[in-house]
């Protein structure tokens, strides 16, 4: 390639230096290198103009050098290049340049996501989340997610502490949801990890926030009014339990309207065993499968007060029972005598909502049903009309024509 130096710069009164087509450098140069002048400017450039200047300077870039980046600026040149290089240049702009880059970056954008992530699970993880933390400071403004079934729509399928929304009052709470069980969507909203020999007062109206923690944010449960919810929001209610007394499991779920109720507002009453002993969904998922005699062998309930489903809510009178903190008792299928608090148990009830998409399905359902009702309603009307003043004119016609055959 040619080897090209900057043009030094003359005094006003020289003559503009002559171009020899016949002298410029040959497509294929056989200079040496160390013919070629040097482009680096001295350690104390000077500003003053040569007094000799050269006789046949090049104006062809250098396509095998590129400029340091310390070189000092000499100004924008009076005169565009007469013959650019074709091969880009990688040194930087010496001053300001009129025109933008004709070639674009090709960084990537780091315009900030509008989509929330999920908080990280329990346990440290190994490498790091890939999705920052869901929890309220974190998440967009216009983003709304009323629960874990919202999420799990929404494409968030890890288990873990969530942002929620009050769909009544509009604020923020947060909650453990459970993304990979049976399906995912469930939230926790009753947590009691017993620990054997301990015989604690329950916690009402705080939601835990671990299914199982034996500290006090596993111990603990709330109403779904507390959060905004109504019977119509439910889907479906989820019942785990485990002892150290025994090998069984009570692991099913149900969605019986009297069970949500009881989810709903803590009370009881109207509570039947037919509640309880029918209609449920016997569960498998994760290994904690049901091998429990409940709620198949449900007898009793106890509908008394608004403990929801702490104290006696189902069970098989003197044999197996769901009790929660009930007379010193925490029991799971069982029945514990005289200590009912000295093994450790764990019970969990999560609820699962209907999903958005199916509330709207249902909403546009019910809007295609009542548009096709009045559509039927207005064909009868234009029907009737028809046939009223059908019927009118006829009898009009009818008596027209009496005389004319006397």
């Amino acid at each position: 390639m040619p080897c090209s130096f900057l043009p030094s710069i003359t005094p006003s009164k020289s003559p503009e230096p002559s171009f020899s087509p016949s002298k410029l450098p040959s497509a294929n140069p056989s200079l040496p290198p160390s013919e070629c002048p040097s482009h680096a400017p001295s350690s104390s450039p000077s500003n003053v103009p040569s007094s000799s200047p050269s006789t046949q300077p090049s104006r062809l870039p250098s396509a095998t050098s590129s400029l340091p980046s310390s070189a000092p600026s000499y100004g924008p040149s009076s005169s565009p290049s007469e013959q650019p290089s074709p091969v880009p240049s990688s040194a930087p702009s010496f001053g300001p340049s009129s025109r933008p880059s004709e070639q674009p970056s090709l960084a990537p954008s780091v315009a900030p996501s509008k989509r929330p992530s999920v908080a990280p699970s329990h346990g440290p993880s190994s490498s790091p989340s890939e999705q920052p933390s869901l929890l309220p400071s974190d998440r967009p403004s216009e983003t709304v997610y009323n629960s874990c079934q919202d999420l799990m729509d929404a494409g968030f399928t890890t288990d873990g502490i969530y942002a929620l929304t009050n769909p009544s009052t509009s604020s923020d709470f947060n909650a453990y949801c459970d993304q990979t069980s049976e399906g995912g969507g469930w939230m926790l909203f009753l947590s009691y990890n017993h620990i054997g020999g301990e015989n604690n007062a329950l916690l009402p109206g705080t939601l835990p926030s671990s299914p199982t923690s034996t500290g006090s944010d596993g111990y603990s449960h709330i109403n779904l009014a507390d959060v905004g919810y109504v019977e119509e929001d439910i889907d479906q209610v989820r019942f785990y339990c485990e002892t150290s007394s025994h090998t069984r499991k009570v692991h099913f779920s149900t969605n019986n309207a009297i069970v949500k109720t009881i989810a709903i507002s803590g009370s009881g009453a109207g509570s039947t065993e037919t509640a309880w002993n029918t209609g449920y969904t016997i569960l498998y998922d994760g290994g904690d499968g049901s091998t429990a005699y409940l709620p198949g062998e449900t007898d009793s309930v106890d509908y008394s007060g608004d403990a929801g489903f702490t104290k006696f809510p189902f069970f098989a009178w003197d044999n197996y029972h769901w009790a929660i903190g009930s007379l010193d008792r925490f029991e799971c299928d069982d029945w514990v005598q005289p200590n009912g608090y000295s093994h450790s148990t764990r019970h969990n009830v999560w609820v699962r909502n209907v999903s958005a998409r199916r509330r709207e399905r249902e909403l546009l359902s019910t809007n295609t049903s009542q548009n096709n009702s009045c559509y039927h309603n207005a064909h009868f009307v234009v029907l009737a009309c028809f046939c009223f003043f059908f019927f009118v004119i006829l009898k009009h016609a009818i008596r027209k024509l009496r005389p004319a055959h006397r």
